[in-house]
């Protein structure tokens, strides 16, 4: 059995302190005093107490009490000092900074001396600079980090003798740009079914990026469709199989299935289905209706029907073109063909049309806009126009506010980026990474890379 003077010898720090961490049954302390003034008159030779008041280890050696060692305990952080467990990076290009502001103290007093170690992908997706207990992380630029991705930054606060470490995930996404693509990023154009008299009026994907939907608009109004395909490969419609079992050419008619009857001269022209395959609304030409349905199985669409909700923007003959709601299910947007608006709605009740507040209605320099969409994060909104043939990007500096574009109050003006893409009805995003824009043209889409 090693001596005691051993045991205290392998416990010892440099500075002379012991961690308490590393106190073992080698080395027991028979008695935790108070105070120094607390200590016993006399000890056994070679007994121990620990002081609490001054974290003090103490030994009798037969004729008095001698301090041994400084007991050292783990730093501490302050309060709001801790990093935050999670951080995104994620923003408009170009990227902003992150600052990491660390603040511990110790309970002896020791000077804090902070650092960090990096892991996962950090390095390929930022860089990290250090001030004292400052710490900055630059993201990378879709450029340097085209695929975004996620690492980890362990930060430390340490008194020389004990470390306090904490880890903070980051993650960086590309949050796409209107300014980033042209006719060269075209990456492919994916034919749908050719039919007569039909043209894609809504495209939306799931979460994961295996199923996709297109909404088909006509001008008759007994036969709409909506066609579902699965990807083998996620976003690449090239990939992609259409359910014939449950979609034909002519099988399937909206009406027929949900017991709504759309009236002469009106049809289905806009289409958004939720990343969760849940539901599907819908706009129709010459009414002002918004109708939400409702998947038995998701993204399946002979399993649906009609949820009874409906809320009307306008008057009948709105010409209501394109539809979109946001993640959360409160945010619905709308573009009207005839008079070239997008209006927004506050929706009470998540994803029920029926729950809507008063409508902010923003005007667009554009002629027939087909459809609208926003980015998840709400800080950009695009529209389609048919005339024109452009996509329109507007830059939101408050998350879902229409007059917090660039241009301001109602008149929304030309955009702050537009991409002509030629004659197009509909567009959606690539909201795993924000870097591809689908863009719905007579019965193709086509596929833009930022």
């Amino acid at each position: 059995m090693p001596t005691k003077a051993f045991a205290r010898a392998k416990l010892l720090n440099r500075n002379n302190t012991i961690s308490i961490n590393n106190l073992s049954d080698d080395l027991p302390i028979t008695d935790v005093i108070t105070s120094v003034n607390d200590l016993p008159a006399s000890g056994a030779l070679g007994e121990q107490a620990f002081v609490e008041g001054s974290n003090r280890l103490y030994m009798w050696n037969g004729t008095g009490w001698y301090n041994v060692a400084l007991i050292n305990e783990t730093p501490a952080w302050d309060s709001g000092g801790q990093p935050n467990a999670t951080y995104d990076l994620s923003s408009d290009s170009p990227q902003s900074s992150t600052t990491v502001t660390l603040a511990a103290s110790d309970p002896e007093g020791l000077p804090i001396n902070y650092s960090y170690i990096t892991g996962g992908s950090m390095d390929s997706i930022a860089t990290v600079s250090q001030d004292s207990s400052v710490f900055t992380i630059t993201p990378k630029t879709s450029a340097q980090a085209p695929d975004g991705g996620t690492g980890t930054i362990t930060f430390r606060a340490s008194d020389g003798v004990n470390i306090l470490p904490y880890q903070s995930t980051f993650t960086l996404s590309f949050i796409v740009e209107m300014n980033d693509i042209d006719n060269s990023t075209l990456t492919r154009t994916t034919n749908l079914q050719t039919q007569s008299g039909r043209t894609i009026g809504g495209l939306s994907f799931s979460a994961d990026g295996t199923k996709f939907i297109a909404g088909m608009k006509t001008s008759d109004p007994s036969n709409p469709a909506c066609w579902y395909y699965t990807l083998t490969t996620p976003w690449d419609l090239s990939t992609g199989t259409r359910q014939s079992t449950t979609f034909g050419v002519d099988s399937w008619t909206l009406q027929n299935v949900v017991g709504v009857n759309v009236n002469s001269g009106q049809w289905f022209t806009g289409w958004h289905m939720t990343s969760d395959g849940a539901y599907l609304f819908t706009t129709e030409a010459h009414s002002a209706a918004v109708r939400r349905w409702d998947f038995g199985t998701p993204y399946d669409p002979t399993t649906l029907t009609y949820s009874g909700y409906t809320a009307n923007f306008g008057s009948g003959g709105a010409q209501n073109s394109g539809v979109y709601l946001s993640p959360d299910g409160h945010n619905l947007f709308i573009s009207n063909h005839n008079y070239d608006y997008v209006a927004h709605t506050y929706l009470s009740t998540a994803f029920r049309p029926d729950t809507r507040g008063t409508a902010t209605i923003g005007y667009i320099s554009d002629n027939v806009i087909q459809d609208v969409i926003l980015s998840d994060t709400g800080l950009k909104l695009f529209t389609v126009s048919e005339t024109n043939n452009v996509i329109r990007q507007w830059n939101l500096s408050t998350a879902w506010d229409l007059h917090s574009t660039s241009s301001g109050t109602d008149q929304l003006g030309t955009g702050d980026y537009t991409h002509s893409v030629g004659s197009q009805q509909a567009v959606c995003l690539n909201t795993a990474d924000g870097d591809e824009f689908f863009v719905g043209n007579g019965l193709a889409v086509k596929t833009y890379a930022t």
